[in-house]
């Protein structure tokens, strides 16, 4: 439910490979995988001790006219 959310924490990266590499040779445990998602985001996540959830983010162009259902105008 809405009341049992945590907060959630992004971190914005310039390179995410390298970002993921350093965190997992280290032994991070990654919780959402090193992932490109089509709306603009090269991205992994993991959950800290305390349960926050932790997105890493590296911002990269969108999936081509993915963006373009939302930007109809009304008329």
């Amino acid at each position: 439910s809405l009341h049992d959310a945590l907060p959630i924490l992004e971190i914005e990266v310039d390179d995410i490979v390298q970002t993921h590499q350093h965190f997992t040779r280290g032994g991070g445990p990654v919780a959402y995988p090193l992932t490109r998602e089509p709306f603009g985001q090269h991205r992994f996540g993991l959950r800290d001790p305390s349960g926050l959830w932790v997105d890493v983010v590296e911002q990269i162009a969108p999936q081509d006219g993915y963006w373009d259902r939302y930007m109809q105008t009304v008329g």
